[in-house]
């Protein structure tokens, strides 16, 4: 539900948006598209693979890629992973449809915004 939800509110601000439902089904996409991915956004706490792990492994082709995590739930243990990342932000769920907008506005002009 989440991520319909994500994908709907971007979808609406002229965003174009690839969703996948599993990390696995990510790592995929991200290896038949990565020219046309300019940012991933990725909840922290996931089955198969967490968030971090995820995007340190699409990070290692593409060092530029920002990534922007959420997550409702979250440790200090994770919070210190996401920032080993260069260019990372991190929003808390929920949260309100601009805020997510701003953030993805952010991270694509290249204004990082950390956790």
């Amino acid at each position: 539900m989440a991520l319909k939800l994500v994908e709907s509110i971007l979808a609406k601000r002229g965003f174009e948006v690839l969703t996948c439902t599993s990390p696995n089904e990510a790592l995929r996409l991200f290896e038949t598209k990565k020219k046309d991915i300019e940012l991933l956004i990725s909840d922290i706490v996931m089955p198969e693979m967490d968030g971090t792990k995820l995007a340190s492994r699409i990070v290692q082709s593409n060092p530029e890629l920002p990534v922007l995590f959420m997550s409702g739930f979250v440790t200090e243990h994770e919070v210190e992973q996401a920032s080993t990342l260069d260019q990372f932000a991190f929003i808390r769920k929920p949260f309100r449809p601009q805020t997510l907008v701003q953030a993805v506005q952010k991270m694509l002009s290249g204004s990082e915004q950390t956790a």
